[in-house]
């Protein structure tokens, strides 16, 4: 498939799909991750979808909000250095767990607040059932598509777990170890349409177990010669599933319990899955140079899209678009004009608008209303100071000198027994009395200090 770019961001694909009625003649590219892009999980009605990568962090994309930029509203990063291997949606939309790295499964919910996550398993602990949660790596998780509560598990330590939301913090509901002489990492797991048979990988076996039965044995196990598959799927009513390996897809068929087909289909990474369209008529699965649309009835190459090291595929069938990732972190959305609904066409010509800063950026950091008021209030003392008023130098002259600056008499010589008979109006005799003895005085000293000069 041959593209180019256009001025809005998008790429417009040439090749004819109405033939098969495939969604892929637009694409739209979205930048999610700075590295791998390894898992992608839809709301069903496919207004909401979560993408999680190689960068340890979780972006969430709300399509009724956004613009032709395509920006996530939120991005998780409390992960603590672990890779992002798997995301699940509940039953209802409002909750959804994932699967890390760590040993630990977190569940969140619709808006990404964390509620709850899972025990830590003892790792020396012999028997693995008598720990409380995983002991290692978790590879994939994956909501009951029937009861809202109840989620399954693979992980490193070579068990499938089965969960309750609601008692997910002390322990699992069962545990189903997954080797019998030898441990065997489970690799990926998966619950069929009606949610009564659960189909788990782990080195080159496939075991399939009922939910209503005790899990001991499997009812359906197949063997394979390549010993990591990366993913598994249900189609054709259940009664058939097919695996995504190390270099091809293995299809099995359940009545017969057999593999009937092995398709040999490059896989550039360990986080490759496989799907299969709504409608059942179309095998999913990327290679190292395009997505590959396999058909189910004959199980030869229909069409093919040009995707350099594509990764994790997902096609919401409300309203049918095709997700993939790639090596890159980028998300390619493809669709057409007239088969798709909704989703990207609702912001794709949506108008940015130029908001102030301020108001673009959500976490901006207010200020306590404490330090607000104390510099408000340092504000308005400064503005009061009158700047007119300047100090009066020894060379100037101020016209107004009385009526700005006023300066001190000075009291230290001041006589007190004078100043205060200043005050007394009742005997005035007395005042000129004093008054004239201190001029007497004044005046003998005066002739005393004369004389002593002469002599």
């Amino acid at each position: 498939m041959d593209n180019s770019d256009s001025i809005d961001g998008f790429e417009d694909s040439s090749i004819n799909t109405n033939l098969y009625q495939i969604p892929c003649t637009n694409e739209i590219l979205i930048d999610s991750h700075k590295r791998t892009t390894t898992s992608i999980s839809f709301e069903k009605n496919g207004n909401r979808f979560l993408s999680g990568g190689n960068d340890c962090k979780i972006q969430m994309f709300d399509f009724t909000i956004m613009d032709s930029r395509f920006l996530p509203f939120r991005e998780l990063q409390g992960f603590e250095g672990n890779i992002i291997n798997s995301i699940s949606h509940s039953f209802n939309d409002q909750l959804f767990i994932t699967g890390t790295s760590n040993v630990q499964i977190k569940l969140f919910d619709r808006d990404g607040k964390l509620k709850t996550g899972s025990k830590k398993g003892d790792m020396y602990i012999v028997d693995l059932k008598k720990t409380f949660g995983h002991t290692s790596e978790v590879t994939q998780v994956q909501f009951s598509p029937i009861f809202e509560n109840e989620f399954i598990s693979t992980s490193v330590d070579g068990t499938l777990r089965i969960w309750d939301i609601n008692t997910m913090e002390t322990s699992q509901k069962e545990v189903i170890k997954l080797f019998k002489t030898k441990r065997s990492a489970g690799t990926s797991c998966n619950y069929n349409s009606f949610g009564n048979l659960i189909c788990v990988t782990h080195d080159n076996v496939i075991d399939v177990f009922d939910t209503k039965t005790p899990k001991i044995h499997p009812i359906y196990s197949y063997k394979t010669n390549l010993s990591y598959h990366t993913s598994v799927q249900w189609y054709c009513n259940d009664t058939m599933m097919i695996t995504r390996n190390n270099d091809g897809l293995y299809i099995f068929d359940n009545k017969i319990n057999k593999c009937i087909k092995y398709i040999e289909v490059k896989c550039p990474t360990l986080h490759n899955n496989v799907i299969v369209s709504p409608d059942n008529r179309f095998i999913l699965c990327c290679n190292d140079t395009h997505l590959q649309f396999i058909n189910t009835s004959n199980y030869e190459l229909c069409d093919e899209v040009e995707l350099e090291k594509g990764t994790f595929i997902e096609w919401n069938d409300c309203i049918n678009q095709i997700f993939v990732g790639d090596d890159t972190g980028h998300i390619h959305i493809f669709f057409d004009e007239t088969l798709s609904r909704d989703g990207c066409l609702l912001c794709k010509d949506k108008f940015i608008e130029n908001l102030p800063q301020q108001i673009m950026d959500m976490n901006i950091i207010k200020q306590k209303p404490y330090h607000h008021k104390k510099y408000k209030h340092k504000q308005q003392k400064e503005n009061n100071i009158d700047l007119e008023y300047k100090p009066l130098y020894k060379d100037e002259t101020n016209e107004s000198f009385n009526s700005t600056i006023q300066l001190k008499q000075d009291f230290t010589l001041v006589d007190p027994r004078k100043a205060l008979f200043k005050y007394n109006t009742d005997y005035p005799e007395l005042i000129k009395r004093e008054t004239i003895l201190q001029e007497i005085n004044e005046n003998d000293e005066n002739e005393y200090q004369v004389k002593r000069k002469l002599d």
